[in-house]
């Protein structure tokens, strides 16, 4: 079903609710469909287990609420700008930043989210003013202070627990 529902090309807010699947991954869900996306919100998506995010560099908002069962978050390079994939466990000093443009994260109310594929760093999200994490006590347990170093503005950063 989501598959057909292709959003027009100048789309800058993408609200998803309700979502089945345990993986989103339209065709559509790429960096040279979404080149004006600005927020991203995926909220009630039950049976969602995995996201990976291509690298969307208009993308300033991005949250995730209520999608329980979710486990790990990736951030991927896009195939716009020579961007590539880093992966967590990559000690590569020349990381590209994949979001660069995002300046809120949100994740609320996940609570089997126990990886973030080492998305919270300077490198991905070198404009993050704003991370909260809310009752998602699996990925608020693993998260250590030492994470935020590095982020030039960095405004608020909230966790809570369950």
């Amino acid at each position: 079903m989501v598959e057909a529902l292709r959003p027009p090309p100048r789309i800058e807010c993408l609200k998803v609710q309700g979502f089945g699947g345990d993986s989103f991954s339209p065709s559509w869900f790429r960096p040279e469909c979404l080149l004006n996306l600005r927020s991203l919100e995926l909220s009630k998506c039950d049976g969602l287990k995995n996201l990976s995010i291509a690298s969307l560099p208009s993308l300033e908002r991005l949250m995730l609420e209520a999608n329980l069962r979710m486990e790990a978050v990736t951030i991927l390079g896009g195939s716009t700008g020579g961007e590539k994939t880093k992966h967590a466990s990559s000690s590569s000093s020349n990381c590209i930043a994949c979001l660069r443009g995002l300046t809120t994260i949100r994740l609320v109310n996940c609570y089997e989210l126990q990886n973030l594929d080492g998305c919270l760093s300077p490198e991905y999200l070198p404009s993050i003013e704003c991370i909260e994490i809310n009752k998602s006590s699996h990925l608020g347990l693993s998260i250590h202070v030492d994470s935020f170093v590095g982020f030039e503005h960095l405004q608020e950063s909230n966790t809570y627990k369950r």
